[in-house]
């Protein structure tokens, strides 16, 4: 029996092995570009600390981590904080702007495994320097962040867990909304609030985080006319930029909150 290979994951597959980077490569891109433009003026400080941030796409962690970041600067200065995510990497791998201009859709997916190696690479650095450390996640592998936050305990950091969430419709909106503003302003795309604070270590921490995030989950907070008004307009900035894709997506999206969400126009997203 003869066995072939899809044509569309031939080309995938070739991709991944093409762009993928050595050990070398890795430490040489590190070394001469990563470190010195992202954490060369990191500052020590006397007490650092570790914030692991998690959530979905779309839910605002990129706001938190600019609250979390100006709040540390406040007690310990300027260049006290380093910023460990994998999407700050990408721009560095020489294989990201070929990917973006013929494998959009699969270009983050392409890179992910290199990025993730250098930010193993800036976590040691980084312990070194002693200085604060804001991390990026969606906390899908527990046991991973656990270890992780492991090592920087183990380093004399203290660790802080930040959990933030929005219903997914809204998660879905906002990246697909994020997704076509980069296509309009730079021409490609990548495709894809504090709700509660939970001490940490107390028996009822998991149950009030499960309890949060339900709560969150409840279609009742969203104001249905608002979101669907701004799910058209981005149909059509969709649509202006020939993304079929998206398009599907939105399309899907919208049909999701006609049915899902009860129309009450007392609630705003």
């Amino acid at each position: 029996m003869e066995v072939g290979m899809d044509a569309g994951f031939a080309r995938h597959f070739q991709s991944a092995t093409t762009h993928r980077l050595s050990r070398r490569q890795r430490q040489k891109i590190f070394d001469q570009d990563i470190a010195p433009t992202l954490y060369a003026s990191c500052n020590e400080v006397s007490h650092p600390s570790v914030h692991f941030l998690g959530g979905q796409p779309g839910s605002g962690k990129s706001r938190l981590r600019y609250l979390i970041q100006h709040t540390l600067e406040n007690d310990d200065g300027n260049n006290s904080v380093a910023w460990i995510g994998i999407d700050e990497y990408r721009k560095y791998h020489p294989g990201w702007g070929e990917l973006l201009s013929q494998e959009e859709a699969a270009a983050g997916e392409l890179t992910n495994q290199d990025c993730w190696e250098w930010s193993l690479v800036a976590k040691n650095y980084v312990i070194n320097r002693r200085c604060h450390v804001v991390k990026e996640g969606t906390l899908r592998n527990p046991v991973e962040t656990l270890a992780d936050a492991k090592d920087y305990v183990e380093a004399g950091y203290t660790a802080e867990l930040h959990i933030i969430a929005v219903h997914e419709f809204i998660s879905r909106y906002r990246y697909l909304h994020r997704y076509i503003s980069e296509i309009e302003t730079e021409g490609h795309g990548r495709y894809i609030q504090v709700i509660e604070r939970v001490p940490c270590g107390t028996p009822a921490s998991a149950a009030r985080v499960r309890a949060v995030l339900s709560e969150q989950r409840n279609p009742t907070k969203i104001n249905k006319a608002i979101l669907l008004h701004d799910i058209d307009d981005l149909l059509g900035r969709a649509a202006l930029v020939n993304r079929p894709q998206a398009v599907q997506e939105i399309m899907a999206l919208r049909h999701d909150v006609e049915d899902g969400v009860p129309s009450d126009p007392d609630h705003r997203y």
